[in-house]
């Protein structure tokens, strides 16, 4: 364990999140086999890094540094960005002084590159944001949705795949974007597991106490052990954060 030096985990998550290989055609083979839901002749970044950032408890930090980091790479390094923020009642808007709309309801209008991109808002150049929906209705009915999507017997349909959250994530592969970053909500509901299923590197922000290791532990096991196989995340994909 290091002290805390905020240079440092900005510099490192630059080198975790850079684009690896060239772009391909989405016939290729990509994580998590997200091109079930793409586009015929989509193009997609085989390298890009979509990282879940996530904690167990509140307070800890992690929406301050989900949104320091896509500062950091999207408006001070000029690095192409994605920013996902799926708390209900989201920070960011505020921040960084955007309105609540458009949000993800658009996307889940429309699903695919149009919908989309009508759902995120720019600021600056290269950074991008797209919030969940911010009211109630619509937040709680993307997760019923997502929920049935995973589950045929509970009566899920196609548009409900294409309609989910995963599938919102999922389409960011698309966005020739080399990084994308997801501030997701403190639980275990849809806008959280189910983004995650979509990802492919985690960041676990925690407290440097004995409780913060253990909901850590429980965290990162559910990732490497509990989630579906195809969905399941290495030990090398996951890294900790101890605020």
């Amino acid at each position: 364990v290091a002290p805390f030096i905020p240079g440092e985990v900005q510099n490192a998550a630059f080198a975790i999140m850079q684009t690896e290989n060239a772009l391909v055609s989405v016939r290729g083979s990509t994580p998590n086999s997200l091109n079930a839901g793409a586009s015929p002749g989509a193009a997609i970044a085989i390298g890009t890094r979509v990282m879940g950032i996530v904690s167990e408890q509140g307070g800890v930090g992690r929406t301050t540094l989900a949104e320091a980091l896509a500062y950091e790479m999207g408006v001070r390094r000029a690095v192409r960005t994605l920013l996902f923020s799926f708390d209900k009642r989201a920070c960011a808007p505020l921040h960084f002084k955007i309105r609540e709309t458009p949000n993800a309801r658009e996307f889940f209008v429309q699903p695919g590159r149009q919908g989309f991109d009508n759902s995120s808002q720019k600021v600056g150049e290269t950074l991008r944001i797209l919030l969940a929906p911010q009211d109630d209705a619509g937040y709680q009915e993307a997760d019923r949705r997502s929920v049935r999507s995973m589950s045929p017997e509970a009566g899920g349909t196609t548009e409900d795949v294409s309609r989910s959250i995963r599938n919102l994530v999922a389409t960011s592969y698309q966005q020739m974007v080399p990084v994308v970053l997801l501030d997701l909500p403190t639980g275990s509901g849809a806008w959280t597991y189910h983004a995650l299923s979509a990802c492919n590197t985690v960041l676990v922000v925690s407290r440097p106490t004995l409780d913060g290791l253990n909901t850590s532990a429980y965290l990162i096991n559910v990732l490497t052990r509990m989630f579906g196989a195809e969905h399941q995340f290495q030990r090398e994909s996951i890294f900790i954060v101890l605020n």
